[in-house]
């Protein structure tokens, strides 16, 4: 078939990618300049700036394998590092080597400074009761009501709360308990190495973005960057995409044909494409919220710094940011490059 694909984000471009190892004639259309969405680098240069402090985790198979389908090897472009979830002062749960798996989870957190015996108890009781059923829990329920049931403030606090809000960017009072419990399903209470901290050793264009558009080029797929598409006709049985330049909007329009369309765009956009066709479903697409994240990055000279990602103590006043990150890659200007990361900063 020929399909069409919105969006040269890391979903889009992962749609792209496995619809061209299928056999089908693929054109992805992008309206930025440079591809990977929300996990994307200013530019395609070896000091390029993150758009924001992105991390993956070991569990993160799919990914991963995307990853060296267009070839990219893992191992050289991620430090992999062991599950540090602590402050400055060291308290917190912090795993020893890479690779551990739930028994050492166990033991990092029977180990854990800063966390009484009873906190540690609460902990591993909620633990049971989310293994016992199943990671599952009713679809309605948030993550905050989830959390009432940890008897212990202090873990709820330190460690459930701020992990939620990094892996969801969403306040506990709103985010799903279900996704949550996936999370923690998958990393900490995953396989062996599942929980590793996998932190970019380059750019994030180098990560995905820019090899996967490589690939798709070489398998002879169509790229267009900065080309929004405008419009989706219907046109049985298949469908007519209508694009135009971003930078040149006066120019004329394009229109082509294609079997199958796949939005991999932000609800927003998808909902907008959408509207003609599934009116309900657009509906709803375009009531998604989105909650931003605020990255500052402060370029310092070489100082001590005890882990490579830090837990700290977080509030909506004069202490905004949940995570600080050192990078082993300097800048341009040769000094340290130290990111602080504000997840759900809607307020």
């Amino acid at each position: 078939m020929r399909i069409a694909v919105v969006g040269a984000g890391w979903a889009g471009l992962a749609a792209a990618v496995r619809a061209c190892e299928a056999g089908h004639r693929v054109e992805l259309f992008e309206a930025a300049a440079m591809p990977g969405g929300r996990a994307r680098s200013d530019d395609g240069a070896d000091d390029a700036l993150d758009n924001g402090q992105h991390l993956l985790l070991g569990g993160y198979a799919r990914t991963l394998a995307l990853m060296r389908t267009v070839g990219v090897v893992p191992e050289e472009v991620l430090a992999r590092r062991p599950l540090a979830f602590a402050g400055p002062d060291g308290t917190g749960l912090v795993l020893r080597r890479t690779g551990a798996g739930p028994l050492a989870l166990g033991l990092a957190l029977l180990r854990a400074p800063g966390f009484t015996a009873a906190d540690k108890l609460a902990l591993l009781r909620a633990a049971a009761a989310w293994h016992r059923a199943g990671w599952r829990c009713a679809p309605t329920l948030t993550a905050a009501r989830l959390l009432e049931g940890v008897a212990s403030p202090r873990v709820r606090d330190r460690l459930l709360a701020p992990l939620c809000i990094a892996a969801l960017n969403t306040p506990v009072a709103e985010a799903s308990a279900g996704l949550f419990l996936a999370v923690l399903r998958d990393s900490l209470f995953g396989a062996p190495g599942a929980a590793d901290l996998l932190l970019p050793a380059r750019p994030l264009a180098r990560l995905l973005p820019l090899p996967a558009l490589a690939w798709l080029r070489a398998h002879g797929a169509g790229v267009h960057l900065r080309r929004r598409v405008g419009a989706l006709l219907r046109d049985p049985p298949g469908w007519r995409v209508t694009t135009g330049p971003v930078d040149e909007p006066a120019l004329a329009s394009d229109t082509q044909a294609f079997d199958r369309v796949i939005l991999a765009a932000p609800a927003p956009e998808a909902a907008r494409l959408a509207r003609p066709h599934a009116p309900a479903w657009a509906e709803v697409a375009a009531g998604l919220a989105h909650e931003p994240i605020v990255t500052a990055w402060l370029s310092a000279p070489a100082c001590r710094w005890p882990a490579a990602m830090l837990a700290l103590a977080a509030d909506d006043a004069t202490r905004p940011a949940q995570f600080a990150f050192r990078h082993d890659r300097p800048g341009a200007d040769g000094r340290e490059r130290v990111a602080l990361v504000v997840s759900a900063a809607g307020g």
